[in-house]
């Protein structure tokens, strides 16, 4: 397997099938000045995200992958 990306939650790689590769982005000082604002990507298994996540934050995006999954 060529792993082109690590979990940053778990740190493995990631293959490239089914609902993976995941990217979250954070942004700082969202609401503020656009200055201040700046992002960083993180690469994520979907199931990590949904193991860290609270129950009650659904990922509704997983569903509208499932015909094609």
């Amino acid at each position: 397997m060529k792993t082109e990306y690590a979990c940053c939650f778990c740190a493995q790689g990631i293959r490239r099938e089914g609902p993976d590769v995941a990217l979250l982005s954070d942004m700082t000082c969202f609401d503020g000045p656009k200055r201040r604002q700046h992002t960083q990507d993180f690469f994520c298994h979907t199931k990590c995200l949904q193991a860290v996540l609270h129950p009650k934050v659904p990922i509704y995006v997983i569903d509208l992958l499932k015909p094609d999954m």
